[in-house]
């Protein structure tokens, strides 16, 4: 594994020799969260808050756990419809509900603060989706009892907590 500091010296070599173009930095510096703080950190060296840097893998993000899961739930009930259910309605159901997850998910791996956010974003549009499909999905009578409750839990509890990651990642804009 590269150490860090040969990152950094490697970041330093590029942005000085040959100001290379921004997506070779992020190939380079995948392990970081946002490659203008890496930018930062090479200008400047320092190495003291180096765990806030460092970029973890998309499965630590619990809000895409979540939306995974749901997905996955959306999936595990409409894979048990009749053909009629899934063609019509099925099909749509489990494409939002898997583009929610999805969406933060290339929101995540994006380069730029603006671009999470325009995912994010996306994500929540997804989500609003998701919700007019179940509305069907309840008035047809399409998904049984012992699920309603696992959604509406997960309906109830995603728009703040997506809002609040959102808020978090403008938040991080500002101080960079």
């Amino acid at each position: 594994m590269v150490e860090l500091v040969e990152l950094v010296e490697l970041g330093k070599d590029l942005t000085t020799r040959s100001q290379s173009p921004l997506w070779e930095c992020n190939r380079i510096f995948r392990v970081f969260s946002c490659v203008s703080w890496v930018i930062e950190l090479v200008e400047s060296v320092e190495l003291v808050n180096i765990k806030e840097v460092i970029m973890k893998d998309i499965k630590d993000l619990e809000i895409y756990n979540d939306a995974l899961n749901f997905s996955n739930l959306i999936w595990d009930i409409c894979y048990k419809w009749d053909n009629f259910a899934k063609k019509t309605v099925g099909v749509q159901l489990v494409k939002s509900s898997d583009s929610i997850s999805a969406n933060i998910a290339e929101g995540y791996g994006r380069f730029h603060f603006k671009e999470n956010l325009n995912f994010y974003y996306y994500s929540r549009g997804s989500f609003e989706e998701v919700k007019d499909w179940l509305r069907k999905s309840y008035y047809r009578n399409l998904i049984p009892e012992t699920d309603k409750t696992k959604i509406e839990e997960f309906v109830s509890s995603f728009p703040q907590r997506l809002n609040s990651y959102i808020n978090y990642i403008k938040k991080s804009m500002r101080s960079n």
